[in-house]
């Protein structure tokens, strides 16, 4: 999935989804983005980890796909972690509105 300033790279192991996100994770993408992941859930029956260490900026909208996706797995009985660079503008803002403490969270290698 790719758009102006924004790509979704998805690669599949045999224990997970891995999604990298690059871009802006806004209102003009969260819902493609909400959509991709959720039928890779459905599809994968796998764990999910989110890369949003490339991610340039990420509003509410975006935090809300992350939140829903977070959600879904769990109903799945499946595992979501988000992986990031602690200098990463979207952690900081996962940090300011208190949804960290919602996600399981790795270092991007």
């Amino acid at each position: 999935m790719q758009s102006n300033n924004f790509k979704v790279e998805t690669k599949n192991t045999t224990e997970r989804v891995l999604l990298s996100v690059k871009g802006n994770l806004t209102s003009s993408n969260a819902l493609s983005f909400k959509e991709t992941v959720m039928g890779l859930l459905h599809t994968e029956g796998k764990d999910c980890h989110i890369d949003i260490s490339q991610v340039d900026a990420l509003d509410l909208t975006g935090v809300n796909a992350l939140v829903v996706a977070h959600s879904k797995t769990q109903e799945m009985g499946r595992e979501l972690v988000i992986l990031s660079s602690a200098s990463n503008p979207a952690e900081e803002l996962l940090y300011l509105t208190q949804f960290i403490d919602v996600f399981q969270f790795q270092r991007a290698s």
